[in-house]
């Protein structure tokens, strides 16, 4: 591949805290960070390829009673980004969700004055009848 993508989000990484991780997360080129699942699913991971310079942000809130996080600064062009990936469980309250991730927006952009732009992409799996 000419250009490979610098950054890739996963989710549904199933490795869980204190167990065997037979998931082999190597991609040649990648350094993978990865955020414990508390259940049998879920779980959050970014790969990074090697020529991007990072750090893991742990200061950003992780509210693991709505959703699943990661969050990593990015340096690129002399300027820093931030850039989550987030998973929210399909039976977690979309209530709470939505509030949980309005306070860590409200973080980024208030505490961390660092939110200029965002992108948010969601997916849903809707339930059919």
């Amino acid at each position: 591949m000419n250009n490979p993508p610098k950054i890739i989000a996963v989710t549904e990484t199933k490795i869980k805290k204190k167990e065997n991780i037979t998931f082999s997360p190597i991609i040649m080129g990648y350094n993978f960070l990865h955020s414990d699942s508390v259940t049998n699913a879920g779980g959050v991971g970014v790969y990074i390829h090697d020529t991007i310079s990072y750090r893991l942000r742990t200061d950003i809130p992780n509210s693991l009673h709505s959703f699943e996080s990661l969050w990593i600064e990015v340096t690129a062009h002399k300027k820093q980004y931030i850039f989550g990936v987030i998973y929210r469980h399909p039976n977690n309250n979309i209530n709470t969700f939505t509030e949980s991730l309005s306070e860590t927006l409200h973080f980024l952009s208030v505490v961390l004055s660092i939110l200029t732009y965002c992108t948010i992409k969601l997916h849903f799996q809707l339930e059919t009848i």
